[in-house]
């Protein structure tokens, strides 16, 4: 029997804004992903990079709205098994600097944007108005929060080229002895 391990969607729309930074800014290709990652047991890698994920290319271009990521951050709470998710390519983080050092890994901080009370219902793991409302932001906090959660840890560089590497890993082995908050 085979069973997915390794999906790539890197360079693919899934919100409807091309690499350009053209078009009309869609959450359904990232929500059916989100539901998908929530259900899919053998999933080890996901790599979103360069997928335009809160409207905007690696450039900067484009409107951000942080809508997508705050559904594939619920998501990531029910997945038990993705270890590597790669993140890169989508100005997530905001302007251009680096910010692996300025993000503590213990605490949601008090400026996070997505967290258990009005970032998602408990009960159905859907994204709430006050969650979209607050999309608006940059997803610094939203990364933050996954790292607290879910026991990942962030891997970035800018290259020469400029190109921003953003990978969120967790090492399984203490994540399944229960080393990190379980929901």
């Amino acid at each position: 029997s085979s069973s997915l391990r390794y999906l790539s969607l890197r360079a693919n729309p899934i919100c409807n804004v091309n690499s350009y930074a053209r078009g009309q800014y869609k959450v359904e290709g990232v929500k059916a992903l989100a539901e998908a990652v929530k259900t899919h047991n053998t999933l080890e890698h996901l790599n979103l990079g360069m997928t335009q994920l809160c409207g905007q290319n690696a450039l900067s271009q484009g409107l951000y709205n942080a809508t997508g990521l705050l559904y594939l951050a619920d998501a990531l709470k029910f997945s038990s098994c993705l270890k590597q998710l790669d993140l890169s390519d989508n100005n997530i983080l905001g302007e251009g600097e680096l910010v692996a050092k300025s993000l503590p890994t213990g605490t949601g901080g008090p400026n996070s944007t997505h967290s258990n009370r009005g970032g998602s219902d408990a009960n159905h793991g859907h994204v709430t108005d006050a969650a979209h409302e607050q999309a608006r932001g940059r997803g610094r906090p939203i990364v933050q929060e996954i790292m607290r959660q879910r026991g990942y840890r962030l891997h970035e560089k800018l290259d020469k080229g400029k190109r921003r590497y953003l990978v969120l890993r967790r090492n399984m082995e203490d994540h399944n002895k229960g080393g990190f908050e379980s929901f």
